[in-house]
């Protein structure tokens, strides 16, 4: 029922989100690298990384306020750092690039990127606290769970 209101209205519900825009972005910034022996590899590396970026802010709070362009300008000038061995010159061109795609300024496509990183960084901390201690907690934790199930054969009176 709700469809047939929304299409009677037509009203379109479709939101823009970051992963709509790292394509869009990456154009550009692939014609800025013209030349470089391994262009075509780098903006799939790039692609990858960015979609990785950007489900990851789409997941924090932090972003929720931001335009989604700049999210995805961010996650892929996070990536052009972590991943290229540019001089800081061409970085900070490619930086302006993507900054001015996004109509921003580029402090505050620094100031989302260094964002970016820093929830990264505490993803991967977070990750690695996880970690099991080894096989034996494992299994205790596998066998209390067992035992504590409502059907288990120790708590039935014959």
């Amino acid at each position: 029922m709700e469809r047939v209101v929304l299409g009677t209205l037509r009203w379109d519900t479709a939101s823009v989100t970051p992963q709509d825009f790292l394509p869009l972005l990456l154009v550009p910034v692939g014609s800025r690298m013209e030349g470089a022996p391994d262009r075509a590899e780098l903006l799939t590396t790039m692609r990858r990384h960015g979609d990785t970026l950007v489900a990851m802010c789409v997941c924090d709070s932090r972003f929720l306020g931001a335009p989604p362009s700049l999210v995805a300008a961010a996650a892929l000038n996070s990536a052009l750092r972590g991943l290229s061995g540019r001089g800081p010159a061409q970085l900070a061109a490619l930086g302006e690039l993507l900054a001015a795609l996004c109509q921003t300024d580029t402090t505050v496509l620094q100031c989302y990127s260094e964002m970016v990183e820093f929830a990264l960084r505490q993803r991967l901390r977070a990750g690695l606290q996880e970690e099991p201690m080894g096989k034996e907690v494992e299994e205790d934790e596998e066998e209390d769970q067992r035992a504590g199930t409502p059907t288990d054969m120790r708590d039935v009176d014959f």
